[in-house]
């Protein structure tokens, strides 16, 4: 049995369509607050959440753990990982990687989605960037088994 760490929650506030409209697991707004911190050393600017990354990022950390594999998606730029067992974990081993992780996050992005997913005792970590936002949340390329999973 899995855990989601998040499912988007939108809040109806009709006159802001921004990120402030939704609501994410409290681990995923620190993920994105860790990668801002991060770009804010290199003079960057924040990316903001995107709820189409955010939604692809999570289900795509689903198909991960469902298939015992660490695959990236299609479509964006994406950062994954597996076995960290925290966000100040995985956004070090991020920048510290020699696989372009550190390039991604330091990349010419705006928006940013990202989730984590526990199943069978093991984190499963996905971060999505995109120069623009995304208009809707597009079905992964993977067709995965649903793990049986509780939103917390």
């Amino acid at each position: 049995m899995g855990t989601l760490l998040v499912l988007l929650t939108l809040v109806t506030t009709p006159a802001n369509t921004d990120v402030k409209a939704n609501t994410y697991h409290p681990t995923f707004t620190k993920m994105v607050a860790f990668i801002n911190t991060e770009r804010a050393k290199h003079g960057l600017p924040p990316v903001k959440t995107d709820p189409a990354l955010m939604a692809n990022s999570a289900r795509h950390t689903q198909w991960m753990a469902g298939n015992n594999s660490l695959t990236h998606s299609s479509g964006v730029a994406e950062i994954i990982a597996r076995g960290q067992t925290s966000v100040p974990s995985v956004i070090q081993d991020w920048m510290t990687s020699r696989k372009g992780h550190r390039e991604i996050i330091l990349g010419n992005y705006k928006y940013v989605g990202a989730a984590g997913y526990s199943y069978h005792g093991r984190l499963y970590w996905c971060m999505q960037f995109s120069g623009n936002k995304i208009k809707y949340s597009a079905p992964m390329r993977y067709i995965a088994p649903a793990p049986q999973y509780q939103s917390s």
